[in-house]
């Protein structure tokens, strides 16, 4: 008996039990007792030994069909974890200070975020690697190929948003989209060839070789803030604009007397407003809305950097409003988890259902 599995011994063990009580099964023993003993063995098997189907019937002496059943019987449940980084006190404290910036102090509530706009970059792919499709009996999935699926054609786009709102100047919605930007250049031909000479400006355009502090200085002096000045409500024109990114390396350069004479120029006050270390999900971009992109750009077949920005440009025209408003709930909800971690990062987000309190318009 100490040669076997766990789930077998503890078989034995129940049917010894009962025998003394004059209950002994006529039927199979494996097929009444395995389902209920194997939950309680299960029970006692530590999560990371529980990661498939084949490893986690092997761990506890069953049959894999056993451990699927249970899967399907709803007894088990399937959950993903990711790695998340590690947090320094220091770290933590920053998280929660940054989180208490944006609650009332008399009303414990948070503040509505009309004078805060995220920005970030993002990588999108021409393509996917794996898709699906529902076919007929008949059918055969398309034929797909690439020159390289670790290499896949990309394009970094830059994107800013704020969160909608009512313009009462233009009497309209305020989408809170500001606008995306692809980070790509024309370029010039530099040698000869029987189509162009050297020295000819292209109209095809390419991802910018090296995209450096430089770049995005010039992207935020040029584009973002000018987008800003351009679609925001003139109601909050005269808070304090704050412009949040992450603390990338890239981002060194956008603190300069510069930036502040651009932010306040014209009787602005926009300035720049660092988000603190390892808070990915501090970002409604970050958070959920460049998934909401991408889910959309990747509806159309792409074979060109030209193609990939039209597609990626119509994906964030297409986004309503009210996508963008449920990130920001989302990043509400995101601060209350930091606070009850105490600036930690090991929390689920919950679902606020918030389809359904927009129609009942119970939205916070």
């Amino acid at each position: 008996m100490a040669n076997l599995p766990d789930v077998r011994r503890a078989i034995v063990k129940d049917v010894l039990k009962s025998s003394k009580d004059g209950k002994v099964p006529h039927e199979r023993i494996w097929k009444r007792y395995t389902s209920n003993v194997a939950l309680g063995v299960l029970d006692g098997a530590p999560e990371n030994e529980r990661e498939r189907v084949a490893v986690t019937a092997k761990r506890i002496g069953v049959s894999k069909s056993l451990v699927q059943s249970l899967l399907d019987e709803g007894h088990l449940t399937r959950r993903s974890a990711r790695i998340k980084p590690v947090l320094s006190e220091k770290q933590r404290a920053q998280r929660v200070s940054r989180t208490l910036l944006f609650l009332d102090e008399k009303t414990c509530e948070f503040e509505p975020m009309y004078d805060i706009v995220h920005i970030d970059e993002k990588w999108f792919n021409e393509d996917i690697d794996g898709r699906s499709y529902l076919l007929l009996p008949n059918e055969e999935p398309p034929q797909r190929h690439c020159r390289s699926k670790r290499h896949m054609p990309k394009t970094m786009f830059l994107a800013a948003v704020a969160r909608p709102r009512y313009d009462y100047q233009r009497k309209t919605m305020f989408d809170g989209k500001l606008r995306i930007w692809p980070l790509v250049e024309h370029y010039t031909a530099q040698r000869n060839s029987r189509n162009r000479p050297a020295g000819t400006v292209l109209t095809k355009i390419r991802n910018i070789p090296s995209i450096d502090r430089g770049v995005i200085k010039e992207f935020l002096l040029t584009a973002v803030i000018p987008a800003i000045k351009t679609k925001w409500p003139a109601r909050h024109r005269g808070r304090n604009i704050l412009i949040q990114q992450d603390n990338a390396k890239l981002h060194d350069s956008s603190h300069g007397p510069d930036d502040a004479a651009a932010g306040t120029a014209d009787g602005w006050n926009i300035c720049m407003f660092p988000q603190p270390a390892n808070l990915p999900d501090g970002n409604v971009l970050d958070l959920g809305f460049f998934t909401s992109i991408q889910n959309i750009q990747i509806e159309r077949p792409i074979y060109s950097t030209e193609a990939l920005i039209t597609a990626v440009i119509d994906a964030y025209n297409r986004l309503s409003s009210a996508t963008l408003d449920d990130v920001f709930l989302s990043l509400q909800n995101v601060m209350i988890c930091i606070l009850q971690s105490k600036g930690g990062n090991a929390y689920m987000l919950p679902h606020m259902g918030k389809q359904k309190l927009r129609r009942e318009g119970r939205l916070p």
